[in-house]
Formats: structure tokens, sequence, C-alpha cells
């Protein structure tokens, strides 16, 4: 894979334009992106033993339906 410095401007186009399709037939919803997130740093928080703060964002998460 070449790097982006090397790449031309028209290779980049492309790439973006192939990566938008992508996008757009996975059709991500925002709230699972949001809920992920907030798992992920319920995950993070256990981890280093802040638990209190943990439980919040996992009732922060299970609030979005």
């Amino acid at each position: 894979m070449k790097s982006i410095e090397k790449r031309e401007p028209s290779e980049l186009r492309k790439d973006h334009s192939e990566m938008k399709e992508v996008m757009s037939q996975l059709n991500l919803d925002n709230n699972f992106t949001i809920k992920f997130g907030l798992l992920k740093k319920a995950c993070v928080l256990f981890f280093y033993g802040r638990y209190n703060d943990s439980f919040d964002e996992i009732a922060k998460a299970a609030k979005i339906i």
C-alpha cells in the first residue's frame, strides 16, 4: 500500500469515494455508535478501578434505545 504522501490526488479522491460508499452501505446508526462508545468508556473505567464512574456510564448507555 502506498503512503499518503506519494499518492496522486486522483487516487485519494477515488479512495474517499469508495470509503463513502462503504459507509453508506453499512448505514451505521448514530445511537449505536454513541452507545458503543459509552460502553467502551465504562469498560476502561472499570479496568482502572473506577467502578462508580463505570456504572454511571452504563446507566447513560442503558437510556439509549
